[in-house]
C-alpha cells in the first residue's frame, strides 16, 4: 500500500490476508496498524510467526494462532531480528540478530542525525537458536559461533542441520560475490563449508 503524501518518509505499507483455497474468500490477517512482515506458518500449521517492531522498537519475532487472536513476542533482542525460520520440530526458531545501537548512535538518532557512514558502521549478524515450552516461554538459547557474516539460512527437513550463506565481512560486494554455503550441525555447532562457488550465489534449499 503506497504511503500517503503526509506520512513520514519510508517504504510502502504491506498488508497480509488470510485466504481460503476452497471458496476464495479472504480477510485481513492483522488488525489495522500492525506492521508485520515475513509471516511464516509453524510446521504443524497451528501458529504464525512474523517480524513486528512493536512500540517503535527494533523488529522482533512474534507469534499468534493461525486462526487469529492475541499476538505474543518470542524475542526481545536489543539489536532486533532481521531473519528467522521455524525449527521443523515446531517449538523452536533460529534467527539472525546483531548488536544493539551504541549510546552514541542512539543519542545522534534522538538529535535527528540521519546520516549513514557507508559500510563503516555495519554490524555483524549473529545466528541464535531458541526453544520454547508449550506456553511459549523461552527455555533455551544457543549462540552459534560463525567465522564470518551469515546472511540467511534454511533448516533441513529433520531439523538436524542448518545451511547458511556466509561471507567473510558484512559488505555489499561481499554479499554479492563472496557468499559460500556452510552446513551447521544443530546439536554440536560443528560447521563445514558445503559450496565452493566462484562469484554470485543464488537461492538454495534442502531436498
Amino acid at each position: 500500500i503506497p504511503r500517503g503524501a503526509n506520512e513520514t518518509p519510508g517504504p510502502a505499507h504491506r498488508r497480509y490476508y488470510r485466504g481460503s483455497i476452497t471458496d476464495n474468500t479472504q480477510e485481513p490477517l492483522f488488525t489495522e496498524g500492525i506492521r508485520a512482515n515475513s509471516v511464516r506458518y509453524s510446521p504443524d500449521g497451528q501458529w504464525l510467526a512474523f517480524l513486528h517492531p512493536g512500540e517503535n522498537g527494533p523488529s522482533q519475532v512474534w507469534v499468534m494462532k493461525s486462526t487469529g487472536g492475541e499476538m505474543m513476542p518470542l524475542t526481545s533482542e536489543p539489536g532486533g531480528i532481521s531473519y528467522f525460520r521455524w525449527h521443523p520440530g515446531g517449538r523452536g526458531i533460529a534467527c539472525l540478530t546483531k548488536d544493539a545501537p551504541t549510546d552514541r548512535e542512539q543519542e545522534l538518532k534522538k538529535r535527528g542525525y540521519g546520516f549513514i557512514f557507508f559500510e563503516e558502521n555495519l554490524k555483524k549478524n549473529r545466528l541464535i537458536l531458541l526453544r520454547f515450552d508449550a506456553d511459549w516461554n523461552q527455555t533455551e538459547q544457543v549462540n552459534v559461533e560463525i567465522d564470518g557474516h551469515p546472511w540467511d539460512f534454511e533448516f533441513d527437513p529433520e531439523g538436524t542441520r542448518i545451511a547458511a550463506s556466509v561471507s567473510p565481512e558484512n559488505l555489499v560486494d561481499q554479499r554479492y560475490m563472496f557468499r559460500k554455503i556452510f552446513l551447521i550441525q544443530v546439536a554440536s555447532g560443528e560447521i563445514t563449508q558445503a559450496s565452493h562457488n566462484e562469484g554470485k550465489l543464488g537461492n538454495y534449499v534442502f531436498s
